[in-house]
């Protein structure tokens, strides 16, 4: 499956893992380190096909750059993976939105990416 996934994450080391299995199950990927570098990447967000999406970040936090992505593309595709509890999770969840809470299982998280992908 072909697909351009955008990931949205302020930790180094978990952005180029996210990056590095992403990559590793073919997908084509963009990596931002916080909100507003995702926001900006993004563009009209035509080219992406999911997001994938921390919830704490520095600048745009990721219920602010769902929000933002919804304007641009209602049914475009999250994945939330983030330690946040349901409560934080609210906002993001409206639309197509799909959670992977940290630590992520490698097997779980690339199930729930491709799942997303189909459904959309």
């Amino acid at each position: 499956m072909h697909a351009t996934v955008l990931v949205a994450e302020d930790d180094e080391i978990v952005r180029a893992l996210l990056v590095r299995i992403l990559r590793g199950q073919d997908f084509q990927v963009v990596a931002a380190r916080d909100g507003q570098e995702a926001l900006e990447l993004a563009g009209d967000a035509s080219a992406l096909d999911l997001v994938v999406t921390d919830i704490r970040m520095p600048r745009l936090d990721g219920p602010a750059l769902v929000s933002r992505l919804r304007e641009l593309r209602p049914l475009l595709p999250i994945v939330v993976v983030s330690s946040a509890d349901r409560d934080e999770m609210l906002p993001v969840l409206a639309g197509p939105c799909a959670y992977v809470s940290k630590p992520f299982d490698l097997e779980q998280l690339c199930l729930t990416v491709r799942a997303s992908l189909l459904a959309a």
